[in-house]
C-alpha cells in the first residue's frame, strides 16, 4: 500500500507496540497520529522517531495527543493496540469519530473483536439516532507481527 493513499493512520495505545507500530508506519512515509488517553502520557511522546533494526535505521514524524476526535477524524485506518481488556472502552470513544471507507482493527484482536464494534456502533446509534452509521472495514490480526 501507498503511503499517498493513506491521508492518516491513528495507532491507539500508548505501549511498545504502539511505539513500534508508530514509529514503522512513520518512518515509511504515512501520515501518523499516536492516541493515548492514559493520564499525560501524550505529551512524554517526541515527535521524531527513530528506528534502528537488522535491516539500518529509518526516521519519521508521529503526532501525539490524548484527544479522541482529533485522532480519530480524517483517519482511513484506526489499529487498537491495547490489551483486549480496553476494546471496549476505546471503541466507545472512537466510533462516534470514524468516517465511512475507514479500516478499523486490532492488534492483537482477540476473538470478538468484530463483535465489540458492532456493539459500539449500535451504542452510538442508541445515543444520536440522527448520526448516520460510517460504513467501515473491520480487522483483527491474531497476535502482534513483531
Amino acid at each position: 500500500m501507498s503511503s499517498k493513499l493513506v491521508r492518516k493512520l491513528t495507532v491507539v495505545g500508548g505501549g511498545n507496540a504502539a511505539h513500534i507500530l508508530g514509529g514503522l508506519a512513520s518512518s515509511r512515509g504515512f501520515p501518523t497520529t499516536v492516541l493515548t488517553c492514559h493520564n499525560d502520557e501524550a505529551s512524554r511522546w517526541k515527535p521524531n522517531v527513530r528506528i534502528t533494526g537488522v535491516l539500518g535505521e529509518s526516521t519519521g514524524q508521529v503526532t501525539t495527543t490524548n484527544n479522541v476526535r482529533s485522532a480519530v477524524e480524517g483517519s482511513d485506518f484506526v489499529v487498537l493496540v491495547v490489551p483486549a481488556t480496553f476494546h471496549e472502552q476505546y471503541l466507545n470513544q472512537i466510533v462516534p469519530h470514524l468516517e465511512d471507507g475507514c479500516s478499523l482493527g486490532a492488534l492483537p484482536g482477540e476473538g470478538g473483536f468484530e463483535m465489540a464494534v458492532e456493539d459500539a456502533l449500535r451504542n452510538c446509534s442508541a445515543k444520536d439516532p440522527n448520526k448516520v452509521r460510517p460504513r467501515i472495514n473491520v480487522f483483527a490480526g491474531e497476535t502482534l507481527p513483531w
